[in-house]
């Protein structure tokens, strides 16, 4: 029996899972997801209402799916999660990326004037809120993403990483060829959360989390940069709301191109965490700078 059955609503396409989404279904999910991009539709929803379990294998084809899907201009939502398969995306942050709707009809509704960053619309101006204060940035705030960003390198591209000792930035690295850029702001005060890759080491990367091998960054897979901004900012959040801080949704805006350079827009001071892994090395930078 097939994994999945499809059938058209009002131009979208809904894709019904099966009881195990496990790796065969992966398998089966990312072979048909270009045939179900060529049948042009507005966009897709994953319903999961008949699902029971969902293994974290199946995590990289959904990733990949809202990737492509972004990258066609089209729509991506998920429905029917029951409350402990929610608290099971949360958990590995990967609730932004299933993008979860309580039906169809609010999906849909959804895509009105003031949601068109559903659609993979530039310009997204999502952001998330922080309260409570925070004046030179500390290791109580940066440790969480630490910790978030190595737990989402082990778990969703099963890759070990070793974090190398953290320093200020006083210049712009160099080698970046893609960043996931997330701005943080709360009452005047604001920061950003920023991570950088090399277009070598994001292929590799990416490769990893989809089974495949690619030679070049296109636009229909720079979006996974956000994704696993996303990942680590829902996990990272997860710790920093125990501690006073309440960050909603928010979000990652991509960029790519030859010689980016980073520029924070607050004048606080920027920390730059790098990391070692097999497929290369990486960083993140984290800026806050607390309002007078």
């Amino acid at each position: 029996m097939a994994s999945f059955q499809t059938e058209m609503r009002d131009g979208w396409l809904v894709v019904k899972c099966s009881m195990n989404l496990d790796a065969k279904a992966t398998n089966e999910f990312l072979q048909a997801l270009n045939t179900w991009v060529e049948a042009k539709p507005l966009g897709v929803v994953i319903d999961f209402s008949r699902v029971f379990t969902i293994e974290r294998e199946f995590f990289k084809a959904i990733v990949q799916a809202k990737s492509v899907l972004k990258g066609a201009g089209k729509g991506f939502f998920s429905v029917g999660l029951n409350e402990p398969q929610m608290k099971k995306l949360r958990a590995e942050g990967m609730e932004a990326a299933f993008n979860p709707k309580k039906n169809f009809d609010e999906a849909v509704r959804s895509l009105g004037p003031q949601s068109t960053s559903e659609l993979g619309a530039s310009g997204e101006t999502g952001r998330p809120s922080v309260s409570g204060r925070v004046g030179q940035l500390n290791m109580d705030f940066i440790t969480p993403f630490l910790i978030a960003t190595k737990k989402t390198f082990e778990t969703q591209i099963q890759t070990q990483v070793k974090p190398v000792r953290p320093f200020l930035k006083t210049e712009s690295v160099a080698g970046v060829d893609i960043a996931g850029v997330l701005t943080l702001v709360s009452d005047g005060s604001s920061g950003s959360f920023v991570l950088c890759f090399s277009q070598d080491v994001f292929l590799k990367v990416y490769g990893r989390m989809v089974g495949e091998k690619f030679d070049k960054i296109t636009p229909e897979i720079e979006d996974a940069a956000s994704e696993i901004v996303n990942i680590i900012y829902g996990l990272t959040k997860m710790d920093l709301n125990t501690k006073g801080y309440s960050f909603p949704k928010a979000f990652p805006t991509v960029l790519t191109g030859e010689k980016i350079s980073i520029r924070q827009s607050g004048s606080g001071p920027t920390v730059i965490m790098p990391f070692e892994t097999d497929l290369g090395k990486f960083h993140i930078e984290i800026e806050f700078d607390e309002a007078a």
